[in-house]
């Protein structure tokens, strides 16, 4: 494959830990907690916004996230594109593992608010 950089020399055995069994077992394992994982994420995720939020000012939050959303997208598809091909599988997956846990370490900084109250008018 042109382009792929691999860490294993020619004529090498493959590793345990790189061979097709366990590779299959780790993604399909890490694809459910990260299915059940997205879940409690995004109801967690519009709870917070209808908090913060009051009439007057949730556009503002609703847009802040889309903005981050998508701008997560193009950068993704950006680090795909270009850095992939170009990095050792060892160095990106490190990085991609710090990059998960400074995020996972936001959303433990995140403060509740108090919920807005909402004044009915008739």
């Amino acid at each position: 494959m042109a382009g792929y950089v691999t860490e294993i020399p020619e004529g090498n055995p493959t590793p345990w830990f790189l061979g097709h069994t366990f590779v299959t077992w780790v993604i399909l394992i890490t694809a459910m907690v990260n299915g059940f994982g997205s879940a409690m994420l995004w109801i967690a995720e519009g709870n917070h916004l209808s908090e913060c939020a009051n009439d007057s000012n949730k556009g503002c939050f609703n847009s802040l996230f889309w903005i981050f959303l998508m701008s997560s997208g193009i950068v993704g598809n950006l680090l795909a594109a270009f850095v992939v091909a170009d990095v050792k599988t060892s160095t990106f997956w490190w990085f991609m593992t710090i990059l998960c846990a400074c995020a996972a370490f936001f959303f433990v900084c995140v403060k509740p608010v108090e919920k807005v109250r909402r004044v009915k008018t008739e």
